[in-house]
């Protein structure tokens, strides 16, 4: 804006939003002057930047100023010489002086009133905080002056004078009195994709020691909120801490990120949503590698040709056209003088395709590191839900697998080169990473778990959900089951000791190189009798390690959320209901889980026998007499529950049931289960946890009806939880891994 258009009406008003309007400074104006209005905002900045740029002489000159008793007392003192170019000083030499009573006066409130309201809250909390640590009078006068200056720009001392004189910004969010304590954010841990943070990372992130022993940043790190102990376990941070006597935050930090707990989601089922950001990241990818793929399909359809001589396999001439090169083939006379050449395509057809094979893997593995195209997987289990639901999915919690960098290589190799093709064949960088991997491979990798459920690895939960309308109008996530066979798994036969397995790991290495030495001395050594007993030794070293290397192993591999699985897989479910716009979830309850697994109204008899090697032989017959057909004939004893549930299993296990022909039966009351372990967890466990989760945020677990058409008048029961606004508002911004709690969980051990 023209410096001579500021002095305008218009130009007035662009100034005032231009710098910060202050409406209440209006009735100050002296005659509604234009002119003055205009100056007061570019004022208010000139005596804002001679308080900046004088501060450091102000401060200076403060301790240069008389003391107390030489203002008051009766004695009279030299004055000392001041330090120039403080901000009163600047206020007089400034270019732009003040044309105007009106724009002195803003140059004067600018030259003590910072822009910033939180600027001079500060000032006025450290003035207190200077009066508390002073004399009676000190405190009284200097904290009164600071609350009164806090209060001021709060705007509670509308009438004061010096309300009256202090211009109030236009906030876009109201300042309240927490205002600097809300300004000072705290590090926060990323937020995964299922919405969970780290709690220890949290608190890692926040810790004020910089450095210490390990047992001090494991204290500070165990006195965060929502951090537990399993948590720290489970990522090793007990083990990396122990016995250091330095370490450093940034150090702690860094294993907590890498070490983490970090649990993915498979969907099966459900409505798919691509997001058209990832799919033009896509594209993008795809129409830089087009024009090269699409020029080698044309030099294979359209290839260009050379005429050559066969004897020394010299190209003579190349040619676009094929007519024109066989024409000069012909005639090589008369084209070239000689009696004889040859015609070839000037590109081998099989070369230009295996570049475009290797340019469409680069592409493909480019595009799906921008985003990978969601796709529906079929579900397994949709039978087993109450009627009426609609876009049944299942969601499996995972840990991420043990399948290493090597797995990927080869796969991403076997592409490249098919599957034949022998090493010396690769290329120099792909055989450098290859060994590479190879080394890596050396390392002991975690065992996997595999439930009979699912063929994913590693799931430490799952669950299956559908949407409703339930009786109220609401729109419901409702979760049909949720589980953890894993974990089941664990509470029926242990846990593998991963600390015991490392130790029984190193003596086992040890063994072994036992186990060598004594194989070198046996070739050294001519005497039978000591071959013969170095033979014997080592035979022994090697059923030694033998047994060492099932130490730990009489179970299932170790996983973290022993006792909270199902607290993380309903968060997790709430998590959903909040970004896809539930109004709450529902919950089934127990006694449609144990009418849903009894096998009387499923099956009409199971046909069993024991066989010699401990394991047994099964036949299942419909209810219309037609046969089962089992995913094998023979199951071990372990294996029975997750074919029949445990109840049935135990009956088998124990030979109940009616025996004849060397087998046994169990048909009708046989067959029918009480599902205890279901009404716990459904009508319990579940809804207490959901109970105390929702308190909070003004939720609690009630019950309401839905509609499944089987003649149940009104709907039949379920549970549900509200998705209230405080909730979803602490939703979003993401959920400690870690359980709540977990005494509820410790009730059913």
């Amino acid at each position: 804006m023209p410096v001579n258009n500021a002095l305008t009406p218009e130009g007035s008003n662009a100034l005032g939003a231009a710098f910060g309007y202050y409406p209440q400074l209006k009735k100050y104006r002296q005659f509604n002057d234009p002119s003055a209005s205009a100056e007061m905002p570019l004022q208010f900045l000139r005596g804002r930047l001679a308080s900046t740029f004088g501060a450091p002489s102000d401060i200076l000159n403060t301790f240069r100023s008389p003391m107390p008793m030489e203002m008051y007392g009766q004695t009279d003192y030299a004055p000392q010489q001041q330090v120039p170019y403080g901000s009163q000083e600047l206020m007089r030499t400034l270019p732009l002086a003040p044309a105007s009573p009106a724009g002195q006066l803003a140059g004067n409130v600018g030259s003590v009133v910072p822009l910033s309201p939180a600027e001079i809250l500060q000032a006025a909390r450290v003035a207190r905080q200077a009066a508390l640590a002073g004399g009676r009078a000190g405190k009284q006068g200097l904290g009164m002056l600071g609350q009164e200056v806090n209060a001021t720009l709060l705007g509670e001392r509308p009438k004061t004078f010096l309300g009256a004189i202090t211009p109030k910004p236009m906030y876009a969010v109201e300042p309240n009195a927490n205002l600097l304590a809300q300004s000072v954010m705290k590090p926060m841990a990323e937020v995964s994709p299922l919405g969970f943070y780290s709690a220890v990372e949290q608190q890692a992130l926040n810790i004020p020691r910089k450095q210490g022993t390990g047992a001090s940043f494991l204290n500070d790190l165990s006195k965060g909120q929502d951090v537990k102990k399993y948590e720290i376990e489970a990522m090793g941070l007990e083990d990396f801490l122990k016995g250091k006597t330095n370490v450093t935050r940034q150090e702690v930090q860094d294993f907590i990120k890498n070490n983490k707990i970090n649990v993915e989601e498979r969907q099966l089922g459900g409505t798919i949503t691509e997001d058209p950001i990832g799919i033009a990241k896509r594209e993008e990818v795809f129409n830089k590698y087009e024009p090269q793929i699409q020029d080698l399909y044309r030099r294979i359809d359209k290839p260009e040709y050379v005429v050559y001589d066969p004897e020394t396999n010299k190209v003579l001439k190349s040619y676009t056209n094929y007519d024109d090169a066989l024409l000069d083939n012909l005639d090589p006379l008369g084209a070239f003088g000689k009696t004889k050449t040859a015609l070839r395509p000037k590109e081998n057809s099989r070369q230009l395709q295996q570049q475009i094979t290797d340019l469409q893997n680069i592409r493909d593995a480019e595009a799906n590191a921008a985003y990978v195209v969601p796709e529906v997987t079929p579900t397994k289990y949709q039978k087993f839900q109450l009627p009426g639901g609609e876009n049944y999915r299942e969601l499996l919690l995972t840990l991420p697998s043990s399948k290493t960098s090597m797995d990927d290589f080869l796969q991403m190799a076997g592409k490249k080169y098919g599957g034949d093709t022998p090493r010396n064949q690769w290329s120099p960088q792909d055989n450098a990473m290859y060994e590479k991997l190879l080394q890596e491979e050396k390392t002991p990798t975690k065992a996997e778990y595999r439930s009979s459920h699912f063929p994913d690895p590693n799931i430490l939960a799952h669950m299956r959900v559908n949407d409703r309308v339930d009786a109220e109008g609401k729109k419901m996530l409702l979760i049909e089951e949720v589980q953890s066979d894993w974990h089941q798994a664990g509470r029926e036969k242990g846990y593998n000791d991963p600390k015991a397995q490392a130790q029984a790991q190193e003596k086992i290495i040890e063994l072994k190189e036992e186990h060598r030495i004594l194989g070198q001395l046996k070739e050294l050594t001519t005497n039978e009798a000591e071959r013969n007993a170095i033979s014997q030794k080592r035979f022994d070293l090697m059923n030694q390690a033998q047994e060492l290397s099932k130490v730990g192993q009489s179970g299932v591999p170790d996983a973290p959320f022993k006792d909270t699985w199902h607290q993380l897989a309903l968060k997790r479910a709430i998590k959903e209901a909040v970004d896809k716009g539930y109004d709450r979830i529902g919950l089934t309850t127990g006694a449609q889980q144990a009418e849903r697994y009894d096998l009387s109204k499923q099956i009409n008899k199971i046909d069993y026998r024991r066989s010699s090697n401990n394991t047994f032989e099964l036949g299942v017959v419909g209810k219309n007499g037609e046969s089962v057909d089992l995913p094998k004939r023979f199951y071990t004893a372990e294996e029975l529950p997750s074919v029949l549930g445990k109840e049935v299993a135990d009956k088998i296990i124990k030979g109940e049931g009616q025996g004849g022909g060397g087998r046994m039966t169990l048909s009708g009351l046989d067959l029918q289960v009480g599902g205890e372990g279901m009404k716990k967890y459904y009508d319990e466990v579940y809804p207490n946890f959901l109970n105390k989760f929702g308190k909070k945020y003004g939720a609690q677990v009630g019950e309401t009806r839905v509609k499944t058409g089987r003649g149940v008048q009104g709907g039949e029961p379920v549970r549900y939880l509200d998705i209230t606004p405080e909730m979803r508002d602490a939703v979003k911004k993401g959920q400690p891994l870690a359980s709540i709690t977990n005494h509820l969980a410790n009730a059913m051990a």
